[in-house]
């Protein structure tokens, strides 16, 4: 299984409940198309370094999920690009060697807390 991290800007017009409701549709779509153990992590509005169309801030979600099907990640691509309220998205698959997803190490963490 291949870890991936995808990173998905909204517009900073959306409330947060529209914001979480945005991105349950990327995660239905991630796991619709054969993404597994799909994980939203919810960054808050921030700043960007630099305006995508005439916004200084977006909203901040990044998915981490495993699959096998190396096309989730185009048939995902695809779908998001009609979606207005999304600025900017971006996907990375992410190594082993390199580094751990974020909510793994807080799980081991957890894991670590709950033994001692």
């Amino acid at each position: 299984m291949r870890k991936y991290e995808f990173i998905v800007l909204f517009s900073p017009d959306l409330s947060d409940d529209q914001v979480q409701a945005e991105a349950k549709k990327v995660e239905e779509t991630l796991s619709g198309h054969g993404a597994q153990d799909v994980i939203a992590d919810f960054w808050g509005k921030r700043e960007m370094a630099f305006s995508i169309k005439k916004h200084s801030h977006a909203s901040y979600v990044v998915f981490y999920f495993e699959s096998e099907v190396g096309s989730v990640i185009d048939e995902t691509v695809a779908l998001l690009r009609l979606n207005e309220s999304i600025l900017k998205f971006q996907s990375h698959r992410i190594s082993e060697k390199v580094r751990k997803t974020r909510p793994a190490r807080a799980k081991s963490e957890e894991q670590a807390s709950a033994a001692a």
